[in-house]
């Protein structure tokens, strides 16, 4: 089975409100436009680039395990060495990205 990641859009949203941010001040410390973290954030995109993981990660301190979740590949017409595996260490809270393209 293929297992993919994809964001916790309502502990982004929670992080926001929280943190008083905008969308468009937290897209432009991840370097990203403001509409494509609108699209991740209303769940018109789920599955976020290697860039945007780390991006979220490290600018929210949010741990991986509540901003992310893993869940089944239901696209079984592709192979999984074509998608990137994630990992996080969390005993040095870092997330090990090995992408296999």
């Amino acid at each position: 089975m293929t297992l993919k990641v994809q964001i916790c859009t309502k502990t982004l949203i929670r992080y926001l409100h929280f943190m008083n941010m905008s969308q468009s001040q937290l897209a432009k410390k991840i370097g990203i436009s403001r509409e494509y973290l609108n699209r991740i954030i209303h769940g018109k995109f789920k599955k976020p680039s290697n860039h945007v993981i780390a991006g979220l990660l490290h600018w929210t301190k949010i741990p991986f395990e509540e901003l992310f979740v893993i869940v089944p590949d239901l696209q079984t017409n592709k192979v999984a060495e074509n998608f990137p595996s994630y990992s996080s260490d969390l005993s040095s809270e870092k997330i090990i990205v090995i992408n296999n393209n």
